[in-house]
């Protein structure tokens, strides 16, 4: 009714026209449903366009128009992208994520660059980055797309640190300043760059460098290079402190490291943390995982070096950043959770 575009990605987009039989897709267990409703209703979930001769869904209060169980022309309201080609964030001006925190992170990995305000909604397991219980997405959503009448309220915004990456090879480590022949890779980590030994048995021996000093060598499965959004990922798991989304900090966290003595630790948001793969390394090859997917396989003498993005995630709060940070680690982390003292 407002005249927006909905982008959808490309699978949704193909379902949604009946290019492709919910038979074979892997929707087609829990059916999609799309409607304005806030909590239950009796709108249609979508299903598979109906056949020639055969007889339409049946229709519910919101007056549904077409076999789809979709509102009329909200099908030809809709777009997609082509993955690698096309520059999201010129079209899009706010990305609706509905689903758990996997789901946030794939969605900000499409946005190599800069990337539009996100409103998250708890659709998962965990959801300790989603502040917005799926059935209010309709109040939610209503006052972002202007349906509301009057003016329009101030939203608080979060802007998460991302890295981003420089691949620097074996001949091209002396000359890591040039920045013409080591352009940044088109990816960005919301919580970490994981550094580890991948498939191999061996432990992985690694070089640490903080603004072009060596700082210490890693012996261990790998290491941890985490925004203050995955503090409390990854990074948590291995022992590494949490840090509040506002705090300026990048988090180094050793994986198993062969060392009692190896503790996480917090440096300051200027750092650039170059990790190198020495030429007498036992293993020859070590993967870098940007957000749990494996992306680069180093060899002897390469080196991956982490910075901090100049984009941000910016993610729509619920209440504030801190209430919202609290309330997932109280919540989702159970955080000092004991019996209180008896009087």
């Amino acid at each position: 009714s407002q005249g927006l575009t909905v982008v959808l990605e490309p699978e949704l987009l193909q379902e949604l026209r009946g290019e492709t039989s919910l038979k074979t897709s892997r929707r087609a267990a829990r059916s999609l449903k799309l409607c304005w409703c806030s909590g239950n209703c009796s709108c249609p979930r979508m299903t598979p366009p109906v056949q020639h001769g055969a007889s339409s869904a049946s229709t519910s209060k919101w007056g549904w128009g077409c076999s789809e169980g979709l509102p009329v022309g909200f099908a030809g309201r809709c777009r997609t992208w082509s993955p690698g080609q096309d520059r999201l964030e010129k079209a899009v001006d706010l990305v609706v994520c509905i689903g758990g925190d996997g789901t946030l992170c794939w969605a900000a990995g499409l946005f190599s660059g800069a990337m539009p305000p996100v409103v998250a909604f708890a659709g998962g397991s965990l959801g300790f980055l989603t502040p917005f219980p799926l059935r209010d997405w309709m109040p939610v959503l209503a006052p972002l797309l202007g349906v509301n009448a009057g003016p329009a309220q101030p939203l608080k915004v979060a802007c998460r640190m991302r890295f981003q990456m420089r691949l620097l090879r074996e001949e091209n480590f002396s000359r890591a300043e040039s920045e013409p022949e080591c352009p940044p890779i088109p990816v960005q980590a919301m919580n970490e760059v994981l550094v580890h030994r991948g498939s191999s048995g061996h432990l992985v021996k690694l070089e640490v460098w903080v603004n072009k000093t060596q700082v210490t060598m890693v012996q261990g499965d790998g290491l941890i290079i985490a925004t203050p959004t995955g503090s409390t990922a990854y990074s948590l798991a291995a022992g590494g402190s949490m840090l509040h989304p506002t705090v300026p900090g990048i988090i180094l966290t050793p994986v198993c490291p062969h060392s009692l003595s190896f503790r996480p630790v917090v440096l300051p948001d200027s750092a650039v943390v170059r990790v190198r793969v020495p030429l007498n390394a036992r293993s020859s090859r070590v993967m870098v995982a940007v957000d749990g997917k494996d992306r680069i396989e180093l060899m002897r003498g390469d080196s991956i070096e982490v910075a901090v993005s100049p984009y941000p995630l910016p993610t729509i709060c619920k209440s504030s950043v801190t209430e919202d940070w609290f309330r997932s680690v109280n919540g989702a982390l159970r955080w000092n959770l004991r019996d209180e003292q008896k009087g």
